[in-house]
C-alpha cells in the first residue's frame, strides 16, 4: 500500500500597513488620513496662529522631543493641537504658546477626542482664560483620556470665573451619561502642573448646565501640582458669584 504524505506549508506574508509617516514642514497643519504618524520637520516649528488640527482617527503625533510654538502673533483663540478625532496619541512633544493671546490652549479636545493618550508631553500657556488642556463647552465633552508622565506650566494671570474653572491648567469636562462598562473619564498619572492661577486639575461631568457635576471612573495618581492663587481680573470681589478676588 502506498502512503501519501501531504505537507502543508504556511506562507507567512508580511502585514502591510497603510499608515504613512508625514513630516510637517509648516503650520497650521490639518491631518490627511486615518492612522498617520506625524513628525515635525526640524526641531522647532512656529505658527503665528494655530498648530495642528487632527480630524482623522488613530493619529500618532511623534514629537521626538521637538517643539511646536503656536499663537506667536499674539492673537486670541488659537490652539496648539485641536483634537477632533478618536483614539489618537501625542507623545514627547513640547507645545508652547508663543504670545499672550487670551482663550488659547495647548491641547483643545472635542466631543470626538475619546481614547486620547498624552504621553511625555509638555505644555505652556500665557494668555488669560487659557489652559494647557481644555475640553469644556458644548460638544467638547470627552472620555477615556489618559495623561501619562506629562508636565504643564500656566502663566495665565487673569480668568473670568472660578465656577467654570476658567483658570485651571487642566480643565476636563467628561461625558458621563452613556459611558459603557469598560469606559472611564480620565486617568492622569505621574504628571506635574506648575504655577496654575486657580485649580491645577479640574475634572467634572457634563450632565448639568453648570460645571461641577460628578464624573465616574477618574483616577489621578502620583501627580504634583503647584498653585498660585492669583487673578488680575478682579482686584476685589465684585459681588458676582464665581468671580474671584484671589489677589
Amino acid at each position: 500500500m502506498k502512503r501519501f504524505i501531504v505537507v502543508l506549508i504556511a506562507v507567512l506574508l508580511p502585514v502591510v500597513s497603510t499608515a504613512t509617516i508625514r513630516n510637517i514642514t509648516s503650520l497650521p497643519y490639518t491631518t490627511q488620513a486615518n492612522g498617520d504618524t506625524l513628525r515635525l520637520s526640524g526641531t522647532r516649528l512656529v505658527s503665528a496662529a494655530a498648530g495642528i488640527h487632527i480630524v482623522h482617527s488613530g493619529i500618532l503625533v511623534d514629537g521626538q522631543s521637538d517643539t511646536l510654538v503656536f499663537g506667536s502673533g499674539g492673537g486670541s483663540g488659537y490652539d496648539g493641537l485641536l483634537i477632533d478625532a478618536p483614539n489618537c496619541t501625542v507623545r514627547n512633544l513640547w507645545v508652547i504658546q508663543g504670545g499672550e493671546g487670551a482663550t488659547s490652549n495647548c491641547f483643545q479636545l472635542t466631543h470626538n477626542s475619546y481614547g486620547l493618550t498624552l504621553q511625555g508631553v509638555k505644555g505652556s500657556v500665557n494668555g488669560d482664560n487659557s489652559h494647557c488642556i481644555d475640553s469644556y463647552g458644548s460638544g467638547s465633552q470627552t472620555y477615556n483620556v489618559t495623561i501619562d508622565t506629562c508636565q504643564f506650566w500656566s502663566n495665565c494671570n487673569g480668568y473670568t470665573s472660578r465656577a467654570y474653572y476658567d483658570g485651571a491648567a487642566i480643565r476636563l469636562e467628561m461625558r458621563r451619561p452613556g459611558l459603557g462598562s469598560n469606559d472611564w473619564g480620565a486617568h492622569i498619572y505621574g504628571t506635574s502642573v506648575y504655577n496654575s492661577p486657580h485649580i491645577s486639575i479640574a475634572v467634572f461631568g457634563n450632565e448639568t448646565p453648570t460645571a461641577g457635576a460628578p464624573c465616574q471612573n477618574v483616577e489621578i495618581s502620583y501627580c504634583s501640582t503647584y498653585t498660585d492663587h492669583r487673578n488680575d481680573f478682579y482686584a476685589v470681589w465684585d459681588g458676582t458669584l464665581g468671580h474671584s478676588s484671589a489677589n
